[in-house]
């Protein structure tokens, strides 16, 4: 027994020695590649948009290496070394191939030459080779810096910077450039776990500082730091924020919360300096919670100083959609000041309404109801002929059917009242006499089965009742109430979907009749305004086209018992054959630069292959011409576009919602 024991575990012993043996790795090769850089020089400066050669030496040591492949390798920053090969997007290969491929002996070498442009910014050079049959070899790493445009006129560049010594514990990588309208590399700042002397060291309750100097700054009558980038904070971060601050002696002044996430954006903050010679600021993480562990982190592609008022000011970052057509300027509270009302519907499929009023400087948010249904458009007005404004807003859906409820401020507390219970989802939504009895009335777009059916809601001795206007019409994306055929009375327009329904029409009341009369034939629209808008004394219908492929702003006219047709924009880099059409989601009729005359602005919806995606213009009629002006190109959709004094200092801002990817409010001032 004991021998055939002993059989069994030679044999086994035999088999694992044998498997062993057959599962040796292979050997190591034999060759070495030894990469020398020969250019460019360490400390490189390259012109905005000039061209660099980076060139070297490939030597094979200690046997034949076979077929040797040589790159060039690009990290982003000063001294960092995350290498990445070159493939288009920092670097571009202007001559040379890639890679570039020899028969390589032993003792042998070959000379590689490559020459790149490169988005601005800092990196590290280096060439890499590899071979099946040798160890991968790589250069020592020279630093190339590639210079922004020049920027314009009154604009400070950061002359230094660098991590704040005494609380900036955090890590940086990329480097800053001046990269003004050009997408260029970021400056990376994050946070570390905390070892420097708290009690529980695991924790990131270090503020991360970093200093950004701007020297020898001209006389000046405004300073407006200019923040273009972007930070990102867990779910689960309380202290989502990094604060800018200003030196000023001993102490730091905040200027700026830094609070959005995810897209890139612009945001500025007044400088309260506009004498000294030197400004230097810092920004710092928020985070003061011991024993918390999240980490943050801001991206910053742009940072610089303007000696002008900015025109661009943000209101208030959603958590939420916002209603399609779910934003209105008026006196909500009737205080005799204009505030801003906004339909914003969360991811937890709840519609909030939410106000926004602008007291000492800062905007203030007061969420006045929350319900739980989807909202579409809301609109602001005397809803009930009390002399009071009120709320009126259309929910779309909710387990009990649909609402068109307003809302009503006493003084002291928000009240809501039911209109109607709809039988289908109400997409557009106005307030005003339309029926020229002088009372007010709420006009209403409403699905119903296959079509869509037009209506209004009148209050009378305590009740509400409902009058039909037409049924079957295509889909209602726009109402308006306005005299727009010259007579005195007001009219109620309609604006709708394409196919088999007539898009643009006006009905008008008379005799107890409603009377349709058609508008020509025009494409799809997404939004309409009326107004007075080529300044003649007469108001006029200003169209933006949904999906159309030419002639995509336009104004209907009625001259001389005629409907006419004026093309007032096609609008540039509207159409490409990958989308076949540009979507304007909005337009607004004002006075958007204060000149006494009014302007017309629009709202386009982003296309990523678009040439030209100005997505906020506006319009100005001069002289028989359109003149077309670009307000701003935020890379995102223009859902809303409203024309208003928001801020009730006797001026007209644009204000602005932006959709799908970045849910923000914000607004400009049109300066000469």
């Amino acid at each position: 027994m004991k021998r055939r024991n002993l059989t069994i575990a030679l044999f086994m012993g035999l088999l694992i020695f044998t498997s062993i043996t057959i599962t040796q790795s292979k050997r190591p090769p034999k060759a070495t590649l030894r990469v020398e850089i020969t250019a460019p020089s360490d400390g490189t400066i390259i012109e905005y948009e000039g061209s660099f050669t980076v060139s070297g030496n490939i030597l094979c040591q200690g046997d034949d290496a076979g077929t040797v492949n040589s790159y060039v390798q690009y990290s982003i920053g000063e001294g960092s070394n995350d290498f990445n090969t070159v493939d288009g997007s920092n670097f571009q290969i202007i001559a040379g191939d890639h890679p570039q491929s020899q028969n390589l002996l032993k003792d042998e070498f070959y000379s590689v030459f490559w020459e790149l442009t490169g988005s601005p910014g800092t990196y590290e050079i280096r060439i890499f080779s590899e071979a099946q049959r040798a160890k991968s070899g790589s250069s020592d790493s020279r630093t190339v810096t590639v210079e922004g445009p020049s920027p314009p006129p009154d604009i400070e560049a950061i002359d230094s910077e660098y991590q704040d010594p005494i609380i900036g514990f955090g890590t940086t990588s990329g480097s800053y450039v001046s990269t003004y309208l050009v997408d260029g590399t970021y400056e990376i700042l994050n946070e570390e776990k905390n070892t420097h002397g708290t009690k529980k060291p695991r924790d990131d309750t270090t503020e991360l500082g970093w200093i950004f100097i701007f020297e020898d700054l001209q006389e000046r009558q405004n300073t407006v730091l200019n923040i273009f980038g972007h930070a990102n904070f867990p779910s689960d971060d309380t202290d989502g924020a990094f604060i800018f601050q200003l030196q000023s002696g001993d102490s730091w002044i905040p200027i700026l919360e830094f609070r959005n996430p995810d897209v890139d954006r612009l945001f500025t903050a007044d400088i309260p300096d506009d004498t000294s010679t030197i400004i230097v600021l810092r920004v710092v993480d928020n985070d003061q919670t011991e024993g918390n562990k999240i980490i943050s982190s801001l991206h910053i592609d742009q940072t610089f100083i303007s000696y002008d008022q900015t025109n661009e000011f943000n209101i208030a970052d959603f958590d939420g959609k916002i209603g399609y057509r779910g934003v209105k300027i008026g006196d909500v509270d009737n205080d005799n000041e204009n505030e801003i009302a906004v339909l914003i519907n969360t991811p937890s499929h709840t519609a909030q309404i939410r106000i926004y009023e602008y007291q000492s400087e800062s905007w203030n948010e007061e969420i006045i109801v929350e319900n739980s249904v989807w909202g579409w458009e809301l609109a602001i007005g005397d809803v009930d002929n009390d002399l009071l404004n009120e709320i009126a807003v259309a929910f779309i859906y909710d387990s009990q059917g649909y609402e068109l409820k307003y809302y009503e401020f006493d003084g002291t507390s928000w009240n809501e009242y039911n209109i109607a219970n709809p039988d289908g989802t109400t997409l557009a939504v106005a307030i005003g006499d339309i029926d020229n009895d002088g009372q007010n009335e709420v006009a209403v777009g409403t699905m119903q089965g296959s079509g869509y059916e037009l209506s209004y809601y009148e209050y009378e001795t305590g009740s509400w009742n409902q009058f039909n206007i037409e049924n079957n019409l295509g889909e209602c994306d726009g109402i308006e109430i306005a005299d727009i055929d010259h007579d005195g009375l007001n009219e109620l327009v309609y604006a709708g979907m394409g196919g088999t329904y007539q898009v643009l029409s006006y009905y008008e009341f008379d005799s107890g009749t409603w009377t349709r009369n058609d508008i020509l034939d025009p494409p799809t629209s997404w939004g309409i305004d009326t107004g007075d808008v080529d300044n003649d004394g007469k108001t006029e219908i200003a169209w933006g086209a949904y999906s159309a492929n030419q002639n995509e702003v336009r104004v209907y006219k009625l001259e001389d018992n005629n409907w006419c047709e004026h093309i007032v924009s096609d609008v540039p880099g509207g159409w490409t054959d990958e989308t076949h059409g540009t979507s304007i989601y909005h337009v607004a009729i004002g006075d958007l630069d204060n000149d006494g005359l009014n302007e017309l602005a629009i709202g386009l919806q982003d296309i990523p292959t678009r040439p030209s995606d100005q997505t906020i213009r506006y319009y100005e009629f001069s002289e028989g011409n359109w003149i077309e002006y670009t307000v701003s190109d935020p890379d995102v959709s223009v859902e809303v576009v409203i024309i208003g004094d928001i801020d009730n200092d006797g001026e007209n801002e644009l204000l602005v919602g932006l959709d799908p990817t970045v849910f923000e409010l914000r607004y400009y001032e049109i300066v000469d």
